[in-house]
């Protein structure tokens, strides 16, 4: 069994460079791996070889975030589960709020 066996990884910035190192260290973990990035053809290209999902997203925008949390959610999990599970990461990704 390895490290990341049944486990979903989602990594974002991972058309290239660093982040597509760790999409694919997950991948050989045992990880289903979700990526992000602006890049499409280079992030259609990794997730088609590590056999994951590539979602496009300027992180820089939080709609975009909450966007691609929620596909790789919806791609990941039942529709019993996705009620759960989307709406713990839709807080986790919620912007911090100001006293």
């Amino acid at each position: 069994m390895s490290l990341l066996d049944g486990r979903v990884v989602l990594v974002n910035g991972a058309t290239q460079g660093l982040g597509a190192g760790i999409a694919r260290a997950a991948a050989r973990e045992g990880a289903r791996v979700a990526i992000t990035g602006r890049r499409r053809p280079l992030g259609e290209s990794l997730a088609a070889s590590l056999g994951g999902l590539f979602v496009p997203a300027d992180l820089a925008d939080i709609a975009a975030v909450r966007a691609a949390v929620d596909a790789v959610v919806d791609a990941s999990t039942s529709s019993h589960r996705r009620s759960t599970v989307g709406s713990r990461i839709s807080r986790r990704t919620s912007p911090p709020r100001r006293a």
